[in-house]
């Protein structure tokens, strides 16, 4: 999102997910230890890389394909226009 100009901080409303399918832990554990099963950081690059693309994509997808839109109290925010490099 960043490549986009678009940043990511506390209230900005936008939403990140995480998942996890694996290392089923007790409610109330009996274990003092436990062992983990993970896969290895570098194996999930291509995930984040395609999950990374796909965001820029769809972020440049709605930028060029804005029109004008009017809302609340007259607020107006205008087809973004040729010189940004963002026109339809």
């Amino acid at each position: 999102m960043g490549r986009t100009g678009t940043i990511s901080r506390d209230g900005s409303g936008d939403l990140f997910l995480a998942f996890a399918t694996g290392n089923r832990i007790a409610a109330e554990p009996k274990e003092l230890t436990r062992t983990l099963r993970e896969v290895d950081d570098g194996r999930l690059d291509p995930l984040f890389q395609a999950a990374e693309e796909a965001v820029e994509e769809a972020i440049l997808n709605a930028l060029t394909m804005a029109t004008t839109t009017f809302g609340q109290d007259d607020h107006v925010a205008h087809t973004p226009s040729r010189s940004t490099g963002c026109a339809r």
